[in-house]
């Protein structure tokens, strides 16, 4: 079987920089040598659930010296598009995938740099949060704000019930209420499940005929 390096890379140098990689993952970093340095301390990533994002952060190297090597990420959502850099100033894009990421998951990773000036970690956040409906009333964010709306004008609850986004309410507390609302909003247009769920939580009194 044949083995195919990365572009540019030589079957011995891929290797060394494997070892390298291998040790920055056991945790095992050389800093003695430093010389990079990055625009930011930490990137924090803000995006609604399932998009993708790109963006880019800056490396310095040491003025007069020639800087080199290749950029490796620790999770395979943050594709990291500059995967090598040549240069004392080079700007470094990505791209996270947010498919598959619910409102509320946070996830946390590195950028791990292998160059000749040493070995260095960049760390990152992604925090995902649902889309925002928008009422009569304002952005609906949570189970009182749909109560309010259901007050004040019936029928507009009714048509968000069903919507596709409602599901991105369900946040903290409201979260054990999600699989109610699964089972209540499988036929549209339904006011009595409306009423229903809204009873279920502790919304609405139950409305009894004599």
């Amino acid at each position: 079987m044949q083995t195919v390096w990365p572009h540019g890379v030589s079957g011995e140098n891929w290797k060394d920089m494997r070892e390298v990689i291998d040790r920055i993952l056991d945790g095992k970093f050389e800093y003695e040598r430093g010389g990079i340095s990055f625009s930011e301390g930490r990137i924090e990533i803000n995006l609604q659930e399932g998009e993708d994002y790109e963006g880019s952060f800056r490396l310095f190297g040491t003025p007069g010296y020639v800087t080199k090597g290749y950029i490796h990420t620790s999770d395979s959502r943050m594709e990291c598009l500059t995967k090598r850099f040549f240069g004392v100033r080079e700007e470094i894009a990505y791209r996270f995938h947010g498919k598959g990421m619910e409102s509320g998951d946070v996830l946390q990773g590195s950028f791990y740099v292998v160059s000749n000036q040493g070995e260095y970690e960049l760390p990152f956040v992604v925090m995902t949060h649902g889309k925002t409906l928008m009422t009569s009333l304002g952005e609906m964010k949570n189970l009182f704000h749909f109560t309010n709306l259901a007050k004040s004008n019936w029928e507009e609850a009714v048509e968000l019930f069903y919507h596709p986004d409602f599901e991105n309410i369900f946040e903290n507390s409201d979260r054990k209420y999600k699989n109610l609302y699964r089972g209540l909003s499988k036929h549209p247009g339904n006011e009595r499940n409306v009423e229903e769920f809204l009873t279920a939580i502790h919304k609405k009194q139950k409305v009894n005929y004599i």
